[in-house]
């Protein structure tokens, strides 16, 4: 039996992820589909925002990098 994940959240950093934000995400919503994903793009200078920004996850969107 799978468990159940209610009231989840995943949060995943990004910066210049554009090969593979798309698969991660993709994976976690099919194995974990009650699971809130969001995702912090943290000023990527690549095409990550275009990547996510259609996904089924929250964004948080830096305009430049602020590292951790």
């Amino acid at each position: 039996m799978e468990p159940e994940f209610l009231n989840t959240s995943i949060i995943i950093p990004a910066y210049n992820e554009q090969e593979a934000i798309c698969n991660v995400v993709n994976d976690l919503k099919q194995k974990l589909p009650q699971t809130e994903i969001i995702i912090v793009n943290d000023g990527s200078t690549d095409q990550t925002y275009n990547k996510i920004k259609n996904l089924d996850a929250k964004i948080i969107n830096h305009p430049k990098c602020l590292g951790y």
